[in-house]
């Protein structure tokens, strides 16, 4: 996984082991799994949270948007969670209307997000053949781990196409499904991109709670779903997901950070 060139969408594939499996005996499986991501496949892994937890995570994550402000807070050692309202900053380097919440191994929080759902990040330091336990409760090597809940309000939410930053800090993206948003009136939310510039919407195959993996440079984004009229920044309708991702510490000019694609 050492090439910057951008990496078509291939297909689906369904795991047959869980994530827990993996970690617990990656022996011949992540060597598997590994080939398959290279060929820009997204891998699956159903029902990796059980069906009335999306339910609850989204109701506490709205929660925390509802009840605190923004504050910019540089990621470094021991900085605190926080919130932010990305919405249509032209600052940004990929274009985004999102608000979210991000996690640090060193904070608690009332669901205990790191303890519980550590496991998604050993298997990414599987793949990156680092210590499993890399990022567990500190930075390293200036990076660290960070949750972070996405929501993409309906009507207006969405995330421009991009690729993501490569390395040994990270070798694939980690996304737990917690609503795709979609329904009747909105088929649209997150997509990846084959050949010809082509998107193709794969979560109207996943439920909530489902977990996949995935090349970082497939390009890939949020399609805006429902009309502009049903955006109500105080409702939770939307596609909502979970990101299980590596940052690099604001001084750490060493990995690169998301590149906007042009489709």
């Amino acid at each position: 996984m050492n090439s910057l060139t951008p990496l078509d969408f291939k297909e689906l594939v369904f795991s047959e082991y869980s994530v827990s499996e993996i970690t617990n005996n990656p022996k011949n499986k992540i060597d598997y799994l590994n080939k398959l991501v290279n060929e820009g496949n997204i891998i699956v892994f159903k029902n990796e949270l059980d069906k009335h937890t999306p339910t609850q995570l989204i109701k506490y994550f709205k929660n925390i948007l509802l009840n605190n402000l923004e504050t910019m807070v540089p990621i470094q050692e021991k900085c605190p969670n926080y919130v932010r309202f990305s919405h249509s900053d032209e600052r940004a380097e990929v274009p985004i209307f999102c608000d979210s919440v991000s996690f640090f191994p060193w904070n608690r929080d009332l669901c205990d997000l790191f303890p519980s759902y550590f496991k998604f990040y050993q298997l990414k330091n599987l793949f990156s053949g680092a210590p499993i336990n890399r990022y567990l409760r500190t930075s390293e090597n200036g990076a660290t781990a960070r949750i972070a809940a996405h929501h993409y309000p309906e009507g207006k939410g969405f995330l421009g196409c991009h690729t993501d930053p490569i390395g040994s800090h990270q070798e694939i993206t980690c996304t737990v499904l917690l609503d795709s948003g979609i329904n009747d009136q909105c088929k649209l939310g997150g997509y990846y991109v084959i050949k010809n510039k082509e998107k193709v919407f794969f979560e109207i195959n996943l439920n909530p709670g489902d977990f996949y993996i995935g090349h970082p440079l497939i390009p890939h984004g949020i399609e805006a779903q429902g009309k502009l009229s049903s955006f109500n920044p105080l409702s939770s309708l939307g596609r909502w997901s979970l990101l299980f991702a590596v940052n690099r510490l604001f001084d750490n000019k060493s990995i690169s950070d998301s590149k906007n694609i042009e489709i």
